[in-house]
C-alpha cells in the first residue's frame, strides 16, 4: 500500500481474516449487491449511473463503502476510516482497474 494509513491490517487471525470471511464475499464482492447498492446511493442523491468504462472503478468504491457501513456503521460527513489492505487488495483483485490506477486513502482532516 501506498501510505502508513493505508497499511492496516484487520487485526484478526489469520483464519478470521475479514478478507476470507463468508460475509466478505457476500455483502461486498457480490457485484449484484454492489450494483443494488450503487443504485439506491445513486436515486437518493440524484446522480447519475457511471459509464461503462468506469464500472471497475464505480464497484470498488461501492465496496470500500460496503466494508465501512458493515464494519463501522455510518460515519458521517468528513469522517473516513481506512479499510484493511487485506480487503482493498481483494476489492481490487476482484475489480480491477485496466490501467491499474488507484486512489490512495485520503484520512479525514
Amino acid at each position: 500500500m501506498e501510505t502508513v494509513q493505508q497499511h492496516v491490517c484487520c487485526g484478526m487471525r489469520p483464519e478470521l481474516c475479514h478478507s476470507i470471511n463468508a460475509e466478505m464475499r457476500l455483502m461486498i464482492l457480490d457485484a449484484g449487491v454492489l450494483r443494488t447498492q450503487m443504485l439506491y446511493r445513486n436515486d437518493v442523491f440524484a446522480r447519475h449511473a457511471a459509464s461503462e468504462k468506469d464500472v471497475n472503478k464505480s464497484y470498488q468504491h461501492a465496496g470500500y463503502r460496503q466494508y465501512t457501513l458493515i464494519h463501522h456503521g455510518r460515519l458521517g460527513l468528513g469522517v473516513r476510516r481506512p479499510v484493511p489492505s487485506c480487503c482493498t487488495w481483494d476489492i481490487r483483485d476482484t475489480f480491477p482497474d485496466p490501467d491499474e490506477f488507484y486512489v490512495p486513502y485520503e484520512p479525514s482532516w
